[in-house]
């Protein structure tokens, strides 16, 4: 009867397992991506915003400005320094909120398609006013041009031309800034326009639903542990809290599992673009750091409750020994 009774609680645990793993995992995702900030803590760990400024805009800006009249004078470091003092990383991840909301909120099923649109255009004035200080100060420090100095001196920066004023300057550089078609094509971002956002959109139109049978199958997973839970407490009481917490334990063993395996099986399947794989990384770093701290909670949650329930069936089996005893003492005095 022992026997059997061992392999009913050990195929409750089982199932009871299964359950809570499931459960977790979908905490897990919600956690990691659901709840509010937390896909913006994904993007800042994968660089997103410094990426889109280095790898995405600034290429664009730089290949504009040496085929403009200002070659000679905006070399790639005056350029680079203008932008990055002009759109710095924490500008432009500020920027990217609404881009990282509309992921969130179609995730969730809160929309049906990633739609987004954000205006760069203040970021192309402050760039614009940035360069044009800078090329002042990269002119100022210039010897005047002399009679000796043909024209096309003052034009590729050997000297400074005394009828150029600082004002002038800097009306030619914001103009030649907003009228460049590099800048003006790049002055909103729209999914479109950004290979990792894109590349969410079009890959990934079924995750929504998938997460929402995921979503549903762990609220019935939740439902039935909870009723395992209950009838192991109060059919088994003590022993039921033993199985309870292998239960617990062989979870804690499928979730490390996952969390193990989760980062090599995202490997095969991501894209050759870098800023997608990136992102799925952190991604991937974030869900498996969530799961890891589940696994160390259930796994000591687990190992307390055997260590318990089998204290306390140590401690009843010996006071009905003790009783038994006392009365088997008592009837032969009798």
């Amino acid at each position: 009867m022992k026997v059997f009774a061992v392999i009913r609680r050990a195929t409750w645990a089982i199932i009871l397992s299964a359950c809570v793993v499931v459960s977790c995992l979908y905490l897990a995702f919600s956690q990691a991506f659901l709840a509010p900030g937390s896909l913006d803590r994904v993007t800042r760990q994968s660089h997103l915003a410094q990426t889109v400024r280095d790898d995405i805009l600034l290429p664009k800006v730089l290949a504009s400005t040496r085929s403009s009249d200002y070659s000679a004078l905006l070399d790639d470091k005056t350029v680079t320094d203008a932008f990055n003092s002009a759109i710095t990383v924490d500008t432009l991840q500020n920027k990217l909120v609404p881009a990282i909301d509309a992921i969130q909120g179609w995730l969730d099923s809160k929309q049906p398609t990633v739609s987004f649109s954000i205006s760069m255009s203040d970021l192309t004035d402050k760039f614009a006013q940035q360069l044009s200080e800078k090329l002042n100060t990269k002119i100022a420090s210039l010897p005047e041009c002399t009679t000796k100095n043909p024209i096309a001196d003052a034009e590729n920066g050997v000297c400074r031309s005394p009828f150029i004023t600082k004002e002038a300057l800097t009306e030619k550089i914001d103009q030649a800034v907003k009228n460049d078609s590099v800048l003006k094509e790049n002055t909103t971002i729209t999914p479109e326009s950004t290979p990792a956002f894109s590349s969410v959109a079009h890959r990934g139109t079924d995750i929504p639903g998938y997460l929402n049978m995921f979503y549903a199958v762990s609220l019935v997973t939740a439902g039935l542990a909870g009723l395992i839970t209950l009838w192991l407490l109060a059919k088994h009481r003590f022993a039921g809290i033993v199985t309870i917490g292998v239960a617990c334990v062989i979870a804690a063993a499928g979730l490390l599992a996952v969390a193990l395996s989760l980062p090599n099986a995202v490997g095969k399947i991501l894209s050759d673009d870098d800023l997608t794989k990136s992102i799925i990384f952190s991604a991937v770093q974030t869900l498996t750091g969530i799961i890891q701290n589940q696994v160390l909670f259930l796994g000591i949650g687990g190992i307390v409750a055997i260590i318990i329930g089998a204290g306390l069936m140590q401690y009843i089996s010996r006071r009905r020994k003790s009783h038994e005893t006392m009365h088997m003492s008592s009837e032969k005095r009798t």
